[in-house]
């Protein structure tokens, strides 16, 4: 099995994670903080969405086509492997 990529989820600002809650639980998803412990509202809208072993690739990508038409959804997107965070 290759090395699988990240996903991003950014929230619009002073958008609530919770607005993800019904087709995360649905998928089998979460969303864990990007920067942990983050002190700045910008960097409290980035989240990695933390899939099950078994989810393929094709099943994130049309998790992500629906998420990002939800009202507080900035973007979502897979990051090539590799990528690293910002700073």
């Amino acid at each position: 099995m290759g090395i699988r990529s990240e996903v991003v989820v950014v929230l619009r600002q002073d958008a609530d994670p919770s607005v993800l809650r019904h087709p995360l639980q649905a998928a089998h998803l979460r969303l864990e903080p990007m920067f942990p412990g983050a002190t700045t509202s910008e960097d409290r809208r980035w989240y990695l969405l933390v899939s099950e072993p078994g989810t393929s690739d094709a099943e994130l990508d049309a998790l992500l086509q629906n998420i990002r038409g939800i009202r507080g959804i900035a973007a979502a997107y897979r990051k090539p492997p590799g990528a690293r965070h910002r700073s």
